[in-house]
């Protein structure tokens, strides 16, 4: 039986931007990176439109996400003057992105503590939710 997934990654995107100068200037290592022109891994000759980092906390079968936040955020809190900075230079956008896989009808928790809202707000970050329910 299939079980609810959820996911949360934080990513800086830029048209014009080298995922290693982001990872030497946070001292973070991505969950993963890309630069604009790569091709896209199984396509028909697609290519990436922009270049990103990333951290993510993977999949969790977990419906309440704390735990997930604390693993992609933690790690960039007293950062935001960085972020900020990268985010000027490459004229780049952060976004705060929750990915959930339902099944059962089983939903997590999307509840956002106010110190994730701060953070967000802190390094001028979209918050998305890409939420696919299935049946089986």
């Amino acid at each position: 039986m299939n079980k609810t997934k959820t996911m949360i990654y934080f990513e800086i995107a830029a048209t014009q931007m080298d995922p290693d100068v982001i990872t030497e200037k946070l001292n973070i290592q991505p969950s993963e990176s890309y630069r604009n022109g790569d091709l896209i891994e199984d396509s028909f000759y697609r290519y990436r439109q922009r270049s990103v980092w990333r951290i993510s906390s993977g999949y969790q079968e977990d419906l309440f996400l704390d735990e997930s936040f604390k693993k992609v955020i933690d790690p960039l809190r007293m950062k935001t003057a960085v972020i900020n900075d990268i985010r000027k230079e490459f004229s780049a956008t952060c976004h705060l992105i929750v990915v959930s896989e339902m099944f059962n009808g089983q939903a997590p928790a999307l509840g956002f503590f106010a110190d994730i809202i701060r953070f967000a707000a802190d390094i001028h970050a979209d918050i998305e939710l890409d939420l696919y329910p299935w049946e089986y």
